[in-house]
């Protein structure tokens, strides 16, 4: 029977072609998703991990030993804060600790050069903080280090990579933002009271951090909100776009076997007719089945296997490229496995359909191809007349839920590129941005308020004017755009000075409060200037006059002037700020003179550069009246220009130096922006390429799908075919006809198409007007008429061949 399977099949080249490249497509396709998502989830646990270590989250101060932690949590890590060495201006310090072999495993810490400590007096220091220590500081050398406790002697016996101004620590940390070792010593004890430990919670994103949040009912500590936030935050998405997109192509690649299976086997059915006439058993017939389908099936899987990677890999690099040499965990091969044996038993299914109900019919019938005829096309029959519209409404309906299937698919597939493409607009946006490097020198700070004012709880780090000066003189910087930390300086406003544009700030910025008898003015932005930086916003002004006084730039919030606003000048406006001390709050206050006054946004003019416009209220401020009032203490945000034809050795000391700066910086972030826009991008991109990638396959799979449907319906009607040429309809005629019911599937499914697309979209805000997005809908539609103006030919060849006689010959 193996044999007669193989005659069979191979005798229609045609369709064995036809089966095998659907079966392949429709593999390939399905695979290469599933395939790459689990590759892209994999790169993303590893880097997240890399970056923010392995852990769910910590405990801190905890009584319970090590061993008894340990039930029912994946694994547990311990780790002691045992000093701190000062530097010497005092500005910094790094903690000196010890991890044991389970901490270290779960941190992911990168030796740059050397190895981590083993023995009492070893150290392994982190990059940056060695360059503060002593640049100079060789491995293999001994060093004494004043600590706070004690002092240490020290061999340096590794240098790390800078993870700690990367981890997430919370700012009410008793220790403050300085959580983590610096300096790592060897030969971990585990302590006599208290330990701190690094937590990994059993399963998936999700239930880890909902376990961790039990886990912090019982105990201190916090969650590892950068592992889940920023490091996985696209790792449920990048797996429900899969399920999305698998089940989509699943169930338009379902409608597009069970079609052109049907039909092959309809075909075949004289054989089996043949078959049994001459006594074959069922049983046979079932095993001839069974072995075309395990022969289609295996040819498929070896064609798609080498195309399934062609795809992964090219969904990979069109989106997350950092997990392009990842690979999936094992449970990926056992689900791939699974797919496989659902698919062969579905086409087996289907095969084996054919041969069951035949069993109710007779040989002649099976031999005649005899149908089961709908009601619906005898109302055709008897209802209408006209004989062009008679014969397109009997080819459309003669198998009324094959009709409604062709157009659903059709419309499937164009809806999927459309949304996919809004989708993916929508998220991203548009990023108009030329920075280089973003610094922020502390992502969160903590505040209380105090009558309407803000209260520092810790004095803020930020980044001394000596760091921003050095940065700003380095080859290869075109600008650093600075912002200053004044945010618990506030500026008061005496109810009699007020006027339109200020009064409408206030209100429209937080509502009007006020401390003791004067208005707040809120959510204000300053500008703290020397001499050049005082011409790029003020160029007709005088820097030696302006000192000591302030100037002032309040946008118009509907386009209207504020005439009064320049009766400001000379007047004086009041700064305060409370600073916590032991005991009580310190009140400093001091008074300003308005330089100007501008009812507009402020605009900074550079050099061979765009302008930089802010909107909001901007006061702008000399940086020696603040120093010399001691208000000012550093920037808190710093923005990087770089030349456009910078060196590659000029970057790379730049990005050196910014690394630098940052790595000793607790809590601290700094965006990479060509990179973070990559990231960020990362997910839609994976969206765009998916939906072009399923509407491809979608409309190969439907093209070959209507083909088959379309000419096989033409050969069960070939007699009556045969009768229309033989009474003088040319073939162009009838391809004709075969064409127009393609066109009206396409048309049909045009028209049910576009009213959702637009309905959908009128019914949504949208960051790009709906015109944008007909342009993608028009050339989905494009594509789709070229491949049915293709598969229309295909179809003309095909009825070409065929003689009257052999549409007209009755099978005995």
């Amino acid at each position: 029977m193996f044999k007669l399977g193989c005659k069979f099949l191979f005798s229609r080249k045609s369709w064995l072609v036809l089966l095998v490249f659907t079966l392949t497509l429709v593999i390939s396709s399905i695979l290469s998703i599933f395939s790459a998502s689990e590759t892209i989830r994999a790169g993303l646990l590893t880097n997240a991990y890399s970056q923010y270590g392995e852990h769910s989250g910590i405990l801190l101060d905890v009584v319970t030993k090590k061993s008894d932690l340990e039930k029912g949590i994946e694994k547990v890590g311990a780790y002691q804060l045992i000093d701190f060495y000062h530097f010497g201006n005092k500005d910094k310090k790094a903690v000196i600790g010890r991890l044991d072999e389970d901490a270290l495993e779960l941190s992911h810490i990168k030796i740059k050069e050397g190895r981590f400590p083993e023995e009492k007096n070893e150290v392994a220091i982190e990059s940056a903080y060695l360059n503060l220590i002593d640049k100079d500081w060789k491995i293999g050398e001994t060093k004494t280090l004043q600590g706070e406790n004690q002092r240490w002697q020290f061999k340096l016996v590794g240098i790390l990579d800078n993870y700690s101004s990367r981890w997430y620590a919370p700012i009410d940390l008793e220790q403050g933002v300085y959580a983590f070792p610096n300096i790592f010593m060897g030969t971990y004890a585990e302590p006599q009271l208290k330990s701190n430990y690094l937590v990994k919670l059993e399963g998936d994103k999700n239930t880890a951090m909902e376990k961790m949040d039990d886990l912090l009912n019982e105990y201190k500590g916090f969650e590892n909100f950068k592992l889940f936030d920023e490091g996985l935050k696209h790792y449920d998405a990048v797996r429900n776009l899969s399920i999305i997109f698998q089940s989509i192509l699943i169930f338009i690649s379902t409608v597009a076997l069970t079609s052109i299976f049907t039909y092959f086997n309809r075909k075949q059915m004289q054989k089996i007719g043949i078959l049994k006439a001459i006594g074959v058993k069922d049983i046979s017939l079932y095993k001839i089945y069974c072995y075309q389908a395990f022969i289609l099936f295996l040819t498929s899987l070896v064609l798609a296997i080498p195309l399934q990677y062609v795809f992964k890999t090219n969904m990979i690099r069109m989106s997350f490229i950092e997990s392009l040499e990842s690979s999936y965990p094992h449970h990926t091969y056992v689900i791939m496995i699974g797919y496989f044996v659902l698919l062969f038993l579905w086409i087996l299914i289907i095969s084996l359909r054919s041969v069951f109900f035949s069993k109710h019919l007779s040989i002649r019938s099976i031999m005649a191809g005899k149908r089961n005829i709908s009601s619906l096309h005898h109302f055709i029959e008897k209802k209408i007349k006209p004989f062009a519209l008679k014969q397109l409404l009997r080819q459309l309906f003669l198998f009324p839920k094959e009709f409604t299937f062709t157009v659903s698919i059709i419309c499937l597939s164009i809806l999927v590129f459309v949304f996919s493409i809004v989708l993916q607009k929508e998220s991203e946006g548009i990023w108009d941005v030329d920075e280089y490097y973003y610094l922020n020198s502390q992502e969160i700070y903590r505040f209380d308020m105090v009558d309407h004012l803000p209260v520092l709880f810790d004095q803020r780090l930020t980044f001394s004017e000596e760091n921003v000066m050095k940065l700003t003189r380095l080859p290869g910087v075109k600008h650093v755009e600075k912002n200053p930390f004044l945010e618990d300086v506030v500026p008061l406003i005496g109810a009699d000075k007020k006027t339109i544009a200020i009064d409408q700030w206030i209100n429209q910025n937080g509502g009007a409060l006020r401390y003791k008898n004067k208005w707040i003015i809120p959510n204000v932005k300053y500008e703290v200037v020397d001499e050049k930086e005082f011409k790029q916003v003020y160029p007709e002004g005088d820097y030696e006059d302006f000192k000591g006084k302030i100037l002032l730039f309040v946008p118009s919030e509907n386009g209207t002037k504020d005439s009064n606003l320049h009766k400001l000048i000379g007047e004086e406006l009041s700064f305060v700020k409370l600073v916590k001390e032991e005991e009580n709050i310190r009140k400093i206050e001091q008074q300003f003179e308005v330089y100007d006054a501008r009812n507009e946004a402020l605009v900074k003019h550079l050099d061979g550069m765009k302008d930089i416009r802010y909107d909001k209220f901007t006061i702008v401020i000399a940086k020696s009246t603040l120093e010399d009032l001691n208000l000012f203490v550093g920037y808190h945000e710093l923005d990087i220009f770089l030349e456009q034809d910078i060196k590659e050795e000029e970057f790379k000391e730049i990005d050196d130096n910014v690394n630098q700066l940052m790595a000793t910086v607790p809590g601290s972030l700094l965006q990479n922006i060509p990179e973070f826009i990559q990231k960020e991008t990362s997910i839609t991109s994976l969206l765009r390429f998916l939906g072009i990638f399923s509407f491809v396959v979608a409309s190969l799979l439907t093209l070959t799908s209507i083909i088959i449907i379309v000419f096989s319906k033409y050969q069960l009607q070939r007699k009556d075919w045969g009768i229309y040429l033989s009474m003088g309809m040319s073939k162009r005629k009838v391809y004709h006809f075969l064409t127009a019911e393609m066109v009206i599937y396409y048309i049909l499914a045009t028209i049910i198409g576009f009213i959702v697309f637009i309905t959908v979209l009128l019914s949504i805000n949208l960051f790009f007007p709906i015109s944008f997005y007909l342009y993608y809908f028009f050339l989905s539609i494009l594509f789709l008429f070229i491949l049915f103006m293709i598969g229309s030919r295909l179809l003309y060849q095909m009825i070409a061949k065929q003689s009257i006689l052999s549409l007209l010959r009755e099978v005995e």
